[in-house]
């Protein structure tokens, strides 16, 4: 390239995926409706009434997708709490 050149456009190397207004986000298998789109306070209000099953499916898309160290936190919480309900 030369002074005073024009330079080339940069491509774009990550892929943007167009939001969509005012649509929830799909929720992920196994895990309890409307996990995709709540908080970490909602996770950490809601996880302890949540089935062993269901609390598995979330930490694990969290440790997957959300990596939210919060929800994580709660989610594990809520897992010991149920093993020392048995």
């Amino acid at each position: 390239e030369s002074i005073g050149g024009k330079r080339a456009a940069a491509k774009r190397t990550v892929e943007e995926k167009p939001a969509r207004a005012g649509e929830p986000a799909a929720t992920p298998a196994g895990v309890p409706e409307g996990y995709a789109d709540m908080t970490v306070a909602e996770i950490k209000a809601s996880a302890g009434s949540w089935d062993s099953e269901a609390l598995a499916d979330a930490l694990a898309y969290e440790q997957e997708h959300g990596k939210r160290k919060g929800a994580i936190a709660a989610l594990e919480s809520a897992i010991a709490d149920k093993e020392g309900e048995s």
